[in-house]
């Protein structure tokens, strides 16, 4: 005897993806990656001769990351946020338009996040920077001011990597209305 869709799912066997889940879910993962590769391909035109350690700066993630899942908690978004990817990959027709745009709303809000802490973690690292750095050595002053960068860059991608999340949102958000 063959079982049906919602025996399977109350026993907690996994249905194979639908052709369309898998459609979406490839969209949106070739959007990010297209992100990714031409913001790698800038960044080496701008400076070729920079290396991928020189980018990275794990302490800027940290209160970047932290601050958008704290906004997100005090918005009470956090549901919202996940509930856009979840929507983005599997396209959920059942989600009321309330949901959608809460969803619409938490990624837009994270954005805004991910901006403004880029911009105060490169403001106190410079500050940091400029009071402890000794100004008799003024020539490894532009070597110091790259770390707050960083910090600002990372807002500037968390940003591009939530746009095409934000942008199939608002599309499928008008279209049902």
């Amino acid at each position: 005897m063959q079982k049906s869709v919602v025996q399977e799912k109350k026993q907690g066997n996994r249905l194979p993806a639908s052709p369309a889940v898998i459609r979406r879910t490839l969209s949106l993962a070739a959007g990010e990656a297209a992100i990714a590769v031409f913001g790698g391909v800038c960044i080496h035109l701008l400076a070729p001769e920079a290396q991928a350690v020189v980018w990275q700066d794990g302490l800027s993630l940290i209160p970047l990351a932290g601050m958008i899942l704290i906004v997100l908690l005090a918005a009470g978004l956090l549901q919202d946020f996940g509930r856009a990817f979840v929507y983005c990959v599997k396209g959920h027709q059942d989600i009321t338009g309330k949901q959608m745009d809460r969803a619409v709303h938490s990624v837009k809000v994270s954005m805004a996040t991910a901006l403004i802490t880029g911009v105060a973690v490169a403001l106190v690292q410079a500050i940091h920077i400029l009071v402890y750095t000794d100004m008799a050595e003024v020539e490894f002053l532009g070597l110091n001011f790259s770390v707050p960068c960083i910090g600002l860059l990372y807002g500037v991608f968390v940003t591009l990597l939530l746009l095409p999340v934000y942008a199939r949102l608002k599309a499928d958000g008008s279209a049902k209305e």
